[in-house]
């Protein structure tokens, strides 16, 4: 199945694409499937790719001794490897499908050759990580008030 730049542009980069930047994207955006319970990252593992999330679904995992704890889940549009991407480290979670999903995948190599060609575009693409990130952050930071709150207040 070809790459549906069209639903790319909309939903990730947030205008139409030109036909240079679809002719570009088309050459460094890989199409990744999995199946359901297959790792798509793992944590401790080098990782240095993006991973946007097309059709399925797919959880965040972080292993706390010999438990797994679920930090996330997400959908269509979904971005994945985000932290690996942008500094080369060990990925800090592992990233599963819930389900068959199909991920468009930009390698760091990718990006650095996307950013020298179409500045517009990457910047775009980091936008969107960045608004990701912020909403990431955002609900981390609403859970942890509620447990400050429950840890703090009298328990009935």
């Amino acid at each position: 199945m070809a790459l549906d730049l069209d639903w790319f542009a909309t939903r990730i980069v947030g205008r139409e694409l030109t036909a240079e930047e679809e002719k570009t994207l088309a050459e460094m955006l890989q199409e990744r499937r999995v199946d359901a319970g297959e790792a798509l990252i793992t944590q401790g593992e080098p990782g240095s790719a993006l991973y946007v999330l097309r059709e399925g679904s797919a959880e965040v995992l972080v292993e706390q001794g010999q438990q797994q704890l679920r930090l996330a889940t997400g959908g269509p549009g979904a971005i994945f490897g985000e932290m690996t991407f942008l500094t080369g480290s060990p990925a800090t979670a592992t990233v599963r499908a819930t389900a068959p999903s199909r991920f468009y995948v930009l390698s760091r190599e990718h990006a650095l050759s996307l950013a020298r060609k179409h500045p517009d575009l990457m910047f775009r693409l980091f936008a969107c990580m960045l608004a990701h990130h912020a909403r990431t952050v955002r609900r981390m930071n609403e859970e942890y008030a509620q447990l400050f709150q429950y840890l703090t207040s009298p328990h009935k």
